[in-house]
């Protein structure tokens, strides 16, 4: 068997899948037209992935998890609990109906953005089987090596900022290293050692930053390049593999919460070693502090429901739904200023750090009045109603979708033709659904160029670096063979760029 990657989904599955979901969601007292848009949202979201072009173009990939991790897996959820959607949140309703308008403005957005985007685009063809080796050799070295010398170079002023933001080196070895090794060996294997360095290594910085982001982010890129090179994986495999994941994700997670108490004091590695020795008591810490908070904000389950509460938005849109439908939107100063922030620090000096995340917890009292640093995560739908109504899913939206979606397009293409788009696919698995309308637009600017710069100085810079490691005419990675990685997403909240 191999992992899932869908080119697109039939109609015939997605209604019948549908159908019986509303089904079900009638058969326990929800009202019908909640029943209905449930089901409208499912077949919407279908044909914008299809449209799209599947999982294998990066814009299948945002439709597809900003469907499911928004309004759908939390739906599935509460029908297998036989649990009422309003209980918890009274205005479920009035939230699926904005997440249903809003994809279908997200559905005009990909059909647009097709006849925009460049019919070849940019880095397709400039990777190849014979420069591969030397390239991820190489490029696992600069993403280690590189942010040392700037910083030794330029004392972490403004340079070495723009090369923190845009070195994207690392997630790019683990992509491009496990896809062609999973395609050289017929999908047998898709282990190589640069990739396991170079999750490790991110994986090391991100459990003493506790960054939920740095701990999976490179394990979510294995899994996506493996996936869409066709890996062939048994049933223990699979086993050994969702057990892991899910212990990682119970253990791990309440220590990147836990532990951000502790960034200023001290040596973050001393802290972590101590949080990892006793995971269990971390855990029942946080979910002791999570216990306080109002549960309507969290979960929208009778009860907390754990990784499930986290992979939907029901709860923490609605909230902001509601707070929108009795005050009325905010208007677009929001969104203006993510496009204003595309602009480096020496042509806008002073511009705005944006932490509209923290703005909008707190306008529905979700963090104390002094707390303008904790980052909330919350749907583009429900950004786009707030800030501009129901105009706001309908214009707004589709307008920054457009943007986004077009310059993917144009720099990466599809997994087809190259590589490159697996570094938006395995972003959009763990950002799409919670980076509002803030991450769109950050993608489409500094995401595309960080892919730009980092992709040239592979193909062109690290052949280099990798022949003086490895030799000319060395395949570094046809000679490796090993166990497979595995893990799950981790969200985080999008910082301003420089």
């Amino acid at each position: 068997m191999t992992i899932p990657f869908p080119r697109r989904f039939a109609y015939v599955h997605a209604t019948v899948f549908a159908a019986l979901l509303a089904i079900v969601l009638l058969g326990e007292a929800n009202p019908p037209t909640m029943c209905l848009t449930v089901f409208a949202t499912i077949m919407v979201g279908t044909f914008a992935f299809n449209l799209a072009g599947g999982l294998v173009n990066p814009v299948g990939a945002y439709v597809l998890f900003t469907v499911l991790f928004t309004g759908v897996a939390g739906t599935v959820t509460k029908a297998l609990l036989n649990e009422p959607l309003i209980e918890n949140v009274p205005n479920a309703g009035q939230t699926l109906l904005v997440y249903l308008i809003g994809t279908c403005g997200m559905a005009v957005a990909v059909l647009v953005s097709k006849k925009l985007a460049l019919k070849k685009a940019l880095l397709e063809g400039k990777l190849t089987s014979e420069n591969t080796s030397q390239v991820v050799v190489g490029c696992l070295a600069g993403g280690i090596l590189v942010p040392f010398l700037f910083l030794l170079l330029f004392s972490g002023g403004a340079v070495f900022s723009i090369i923190r933001q845009l070195n994207i080196a690392l997630p790019l070895t683990v992509l491009i290293a496990v896809y062609q090794r999973t395609r050289e060996t017929n999908g047998r294997s898709s282990f190589t050692w640069p990739a396991m360095a170079a999750a490790l290594y991110t994986t090391y910085n991100g459990l003493i930053g506790f960054s939920k982001e740095g701990m999976f982010s490179s394990w979510l890129a294995w899994v996506v390049a493996a996936a869409a090179a066709r890996l062939r994986i048994t049933i223990p495999q699979v086993m050994f593999t969702v057990g892991g994941a899910i212990v990682s994700v119970f253990l791990l997670i309440p220590i990147a919460q836990y532990g951000r108490n502790f960034r200023n004091n001290g040596s973050n590695a001393t802290v972590a070693m101590d949080l990892l020795s006793r995971p269990l008591e971390i855990r029942r810490m946080v979910k002791a502090k999570e216990a306080e908070l109002p549960p309507e904000l969290y979960h929208w389950y009778r009860q907390p429901e754990g990784i499930m509460d986290r992979l939907t938005l029901v709860p923490i849109d609605s909230a902001l739904i509601y707070r929108t439908d009795i005050l009325g939107p905010i208007g677009l100063t929001n969104i203006g200023n993510y496009f204003i922030n595309i602009l480096p620090h020496f042509i806008l000096p002073g511009k705005a750090e944006l932490n509209t995340g923290n703005q909008y917890a707190h306008e529905i009292g979700m963090l104390a009045p002094g707390d303008h640093v904790t980052g909330i995560s919350f749907s583009p739908y429900a950004e786009a109603y707030h800030t501009g109504g129901w105009m706001g899913l309908l214009i707004v939206m589709p307008a920054v979708l457009i943007f986004m979606f077009t310059t993917i397009q144009s720099v990466a293409g599809d997994t087809d033709r190259a590589p490159w788009a697996l570094f938006f696919i395995a972003a959009f698995g763990h950002l799409a659904a919670e980076g509002s309308l803030l991450f769109p637009v950050y993608i489409g600017s500094y995401g595309c160029e960080a892919l730009l710069a980092t992709a040239y100085f592979m193909v062109y810079v690290t052949p280099i670096i990798g022949t003086l490691i490895i030799g000319p005419g060395r395949t570094a990675m046809k000679q490796t063979v090993g166990p497979r990685a595995v893990p799950r997403r981790g969200p985080n909240t999008i910082t301003s760029p420089v």
